[in-house]
């Protein structure tokens, strides 16, 4: 069962950029199933709130929201991974 994620995240213990991604995914309509976003021991992540499956949906991004390349298209994030490494890729 897919529910849209609108919890009210207490920003005494979430990080800044934690909430910036949750206000954004609300925005975007970016669903959740089965994982919330959290900080634990100061690490910023996606965390199981639920038993989690052999494919279970985890998470769904509107197309509309989502970074979409066709195959051969460059990077669009130049800075994290350079044109090598991004060629080497399979997709």
């Amino acid at each position: 069962m897919m529910i849209t994620f609108n919890a009210v995240v207490n920003p005494l213990r979430q990080d800044t950029a934690l909430l910036d991604f949750v206000q954004f995914a609300i925005k975007q309509k970016i669903e959740f199933a089965s994982v919330r976003p959290s900080t634990v021991d100061g690490i910023r992540g996606l965390y199981a709130s639920a038993q989690i499956a052999p494919l279970d949906t985890l998470i769904a991004v509107p197309r509309t929201s989502a970074l979409v390349l066709e195959p051969g298209e460059r990077s669009p994030a130049p800075r994290l991974m350079s044109d090598a490494t991004w060629e080497a890729l399979q997709w």
